[in-house]
């Protein structure tokens, strides 16, 4: 098994539910914070991180990147206009490990970056 693996997505073929809080992720997880949410599938063993824009943020695009990071874990992705919802546009990273994972979306749309939440998610 790889240790890590980047992909970015523009559409996905499902709308995931959204859920609210920070939890334990042994098989699935999702919350958002603000703007940013997140959805963790799997456990240490291995897990796949989503990061994706709170459909409520209302506009169609966001400009911005996001950052993920947790256990074996540090991705910057790129900064471009990101369509709002987890089925049209989602940051993913793969990797393993025990700890807290968490997603924060930086703002770019009016200059500097501005962050537009950080959900995170224990992975056990």
């Amino acid at each position: 098994m790889r240790a890590k693996k980047t992909v970015t997505v523009l559409s996905m073929a499902a709308a995931l539910s959204l859920a609210g809080g920070v939890g334990v992720a042994s098989a699935d997880a999702e919350g958002c914070n603000h703007g940013a949410c997140i959805n963790v599938k799997g456990g240490a063993g291995g897990y796949q991180v989503f990061g994706y824009i709170d459909n409520a943020v209302g506009g169609g695009t966001v400009k911005g990147y996001f950052t993920i990071v947790g256990p074996n874990l540090n991705f910057v992705s790129p900064e471009k206009q990101w369509p709002l919802g987890a089925a049209n546009g989602t940051a993913i990273q793969y990797s393993y490990g025990a700890g807290q994972v968490c997603v924060e979306f930086w703002n770019t749309t009016s200059g500097g970056p501005v962050s537009d939440g950080k959900p995170c998610e224990d992975v056990s």
